[in-house]
């Protein structure tokens, strides 16, 4: 009789190390608040994240549209947290980002972002293959080098009020001595750049008016194109809310927002796009909607 081979043990499975969720650090204020809604409850459900939301009054924020600069020129917010931040999570990756941003898949975004660890800063590309920094999303180990390099930039940026952020933190990048990345692959881009339909991870949504109010339009005219707006509702302000609405009757009448009542007496207010032209600026989110 042919001896039977022993049948040998099973090896003990290794235990899947769980990955380790990165604090996701953003800012915002009572104007802003419908966006914190949006971004904390489109990623909390996701546990490769820990969602780090700080809060700051409107009197924060107070000196911000000042004529002939950036509007945001002179508010040194989001780098005073970044320091703390980096201080609170020694050695550890963090995220530091703008709040009003459009995510999707956040499980696929935090295993798109672990390869980029091997960086100290990882920014996102202000277009496709730049090699400019868009400060909306970082990713930055807090290393010692990253927190002096950071605590130089805020001196800066305080004692220099009208220098604008981003553009300073791309001069003084070339400098930093530790590794340094970008991200790739087009799924983390700002909305002047995001065809519709493309997969996407992160989408910035971009304004460039001298106005609270025509900022805040424009954006939420990209993020209605991937969020219901209405239970949102009283977190936007009235003018805003009636120019959203005839805004989609005019150009995607198919849209829900296009069924919802609108005063076209709204339009007038001066504190919205110009009645001189037949219509608002047209978002940036969805170039292929640009007139021809």
């Amino acid at each position: 009789m042919e001896s039977v081979e022993a049948i040998k043990p099973i090896k003990p499975i290794k235990p899947i190390k769980p990955i380790k969720p990165i604090p996701w650090v953003y800012i915002y204020s009572p104007k802003y608040e419908l966006f914190h809604h949006t971004l904390h409850t489109g990623v909390a459900d996701c546990s490769g994240f820990a969602m780090t939301p700080r809060f700051f009054p409107q009197s924060a924020f107070s000196g911000l549209y000042k004529e002939g600069t950036h509007f945001m020129s002179g508010n040194c917010i989001k780098f005073l947290v970044l320091v703390e931040e980096l201080r609170r999570h020694p050695g550890q990756h963090i995220l530091l980002t703008d709040v009003d941003l459009i995510v999707d898949n956040p499980v696929g975004l935090r295993a798109y972002l672990e390869p980029y660890k091997q960086y100290e800063i990882t920014y996102m590309q202000e277009s496709p293959g730049s090699d400019y920094s868009n400060i909306g999303f970082a990713m930055i180990q807090s290393t010692e080098a990253t927190i002096q390099f950071y605590e130089q930039i805020l001196k800066e940026l305080q004692e220099n009020p009208d220098l604008h952020d981003q553009a300073y933190v791309n001069e003084r990048l070339r400098s930093f001595p530790g590794p340094k990345g970008m991200f790739e692959g087009g799924v983390l881009l700002n909305s002047n750049y995001y065809k519709m339909g493309d997969p996407f991870f992160v989408i910035q949504s971009l304004c460039s008016n001298e106005t609270y109010e025509k900022n805040l339009w424009e954006k939420l005219a990209s993020f209605a194109r991937f969020y219901d707006l209405e239970p949102l509702r009283p977190l936007i302000p009235d003018n805003v809310w009636e120019t959203l609405v005839w805004y989609y009757q005019t150009t995607n009448p198919a849209h829900p927002l296009a069924s919802l009542a609108s005063s076209v007496a709204s339009l007038s207010s001066s504190s919205l796009p110009s009645s001189e032209s037949p219509s608002p600026p047209l978002p940036r989110s969805d170039p292929s909607l640009a007139p021809s």
